[in-house]
């Protein structure tokens, strides 16, 4: 919540469940959201289901206007790596990867068609609110593709038994791959022909099958973001901006809390 609070993402409101506790716990919250003009909505148990949809909530929530998803081609054309989605279902590997994404220096994530969507309650959750700190946008993989090719990135997709990582993604002067992280079940879809396949070595051990999405693809943003991230000037804070509309990194980082 306190990393969506520092965004730029309109917020209509804070739902704060009603009671003493929770008054004490969050005050410092509400007082600098109030500074802020956003409304406080005090509600009881029985309202409180409308807006919390977890048994055991924070007793806090956010009542945020949904940011406009943007096309892959603006996506492309950020200063940036981008990660590519094919079919993740699962919301929790699905929010831990945006979150990685937007701290180890990406430009934007894309959803493809069978991807969970990105603004359901449990992704958001994950990502702890990092959600709103990237361009989105959904396309299939040709579209995908041929973005990618215009803007004269390359494109690896993750597969068990692919080449090796290329030690020489992100080296060129400008040179932002595309990073595709298939669906937990299946991998990635049949759609990628143009692509390069990578791979990360691991040890053989029948009993364990791979590393997991979420595993793999932050191994592989942190080898393609180290070389990337010191040539991004710029950290975007809210989503959907454009990359001339970016505030520069402050001390705290981007997810810094109010």
């Amino acid at each position: 919540m306190r990393a969506v609070l520092a965004s730029r993402a309109r917020i209509e409101a804070i739902v704060l469940k009603e009671g003493e506790e929770n008054e004490k716990r969050f005050g410092s919250v509400l007082a600098k959201a109030c500074s802020r003009g956003i409304e406080v909505r005090r509600v009881g148990r029985r309202r409180a289901s409308r807006y919390f949809d977890t048994v055991h909530s924070q007793g806090i929530g956010l009542v945020v206007v949904r940011p406009k998803e943007v096309s892959a081609a603006e996506v492309m054309r950020e200063d940036g790596p981008v990660l590519v989605l094919d079919g993740v279902s699962d919301p929790g590997n699905c929010g831990s990867l945006i979150r990685t994404a937007v701290l180890l220096g990406f430009a934007g994530v894309i959803r493809t068609p069978g991807t969970v969507d990105f603004f359901s309650p449990k992704v958001v959750r994950s990502s702890v609110g990092a959600v709103v700190y990237l361009p989105i946008a959904t396309a299939d993989p040709k579209e995908v593709q041929n973005e990618a090719h215009r803007s004269g990135r390359r494109v690896l997709t993750a597969v068990p038994g692919g080449k090796p990582f290329p030690r020489d993604a992100g080296d060129g002067p400008g040179e932002f791959p595309v990073l595709v992280l298939g669906g937990e079940a299946r991998g990635v879809g049949p759609n990628w022909a143009d692509a390069e396949s990578i791979s990360i070595p691991v040890r053989s051990v029948p009993e364990i099958d791979s590393l997991g999405v979420a595993a793999a693809g932050a191994i592989l943003m942190a080898w393609i973001g180290r070389k990337s991230y010191s040539r991004i000037p710029r950290v975007p804070r809210v989503r959907g901006e454009g990359r001339g509309q970016r505030e520069k990194e402050t001390k705290n980082g981007a997810a810094g809390g109010i």
